[in-house]
């Protein structure tokens, strides 16, 4: 059984790749307006893989794809729309 401080470090690896990719989605959409647009159409589909896909695991798969759409979008299945990240 893995401790809190396990899942604290999981978490924070979640956060930090999440904040990676969606620095770079920014960063290619300044050149491409076009390119956020596709990017979270991707996403999509890639959770949507995820979900059907039972090699996957779904539970940490699921939430690093959420993590990255909040970031980009402000949107959360919990809170609604917010801020984005930058």
């Amino acid at each position: 059984m893995s401790s809190n401080k396990d899942q604290d470090h999981v978490d924070q690896q979640k956060s930090g790749l999440a904040i990676i990719a969606a620095c770079l989605v920014d960063t290619l959409a300044e050149g491409d307006p076009t390119f956020k647009t596709r990017f979270l159409e991707r996403v999509a589909r890639a959770r949507d893989k995820v979900r059907n896909d039972s090699q996957f695991d779904f539970q940490h798969q699921t939430e690093l794809l959420m993590r990255v759409e909040n970031f980009l979008t402000g949107w959360s299945n919990s809170t609604g729309q917010g801020k984005t990240f930058l």
